[in-house]
């Protein structure tokens, strides 16, 4: 029994012909295939550890919201730069 894939986090997974096969969507040579009893054992670990990795998405969550809030303040700040100085804007600097 085929069933319809899910892609998430960059990952495709899909159960095909009684195996989980899983593929990195930015690389398609990074592929994994399991068979349904190593499957299902698999799926016992990761229910057995839902906790832990509860917490964990969370923290990797908040972590990210932190990342963008302060990217989107560096943003703004160059952003309020370049209304302060518009001659500046037009000023490029080599990378080292």
């Amino acid at each position: 029994m085929d069933v319809a894939p899910m892609n998430v986090h960059g990952w495709k997974f899909q159960l095909v012909n009684q195996e989980l096969s899983i593929t990195s969507e930015q690389d398609p040579d990074v592929h994994l295939e399991l068979s349904a009893n190593a499957a299902f054992s698999l799926l016992d670990y990761l229910y057995q550890y839902r906790h832990v990795l509860h917490d964990a998405a969370e923290a990797e969550t908040e972590h990210d919201v932190q990342a963008r809030k302060q990217s989107s303040l560096l943003e703004a700040g160059r952003v309020e730069k370049v209304r302060k100085y518009p001659d500046l804007a037009q000023v490029r600097l080599p990378y080292r």
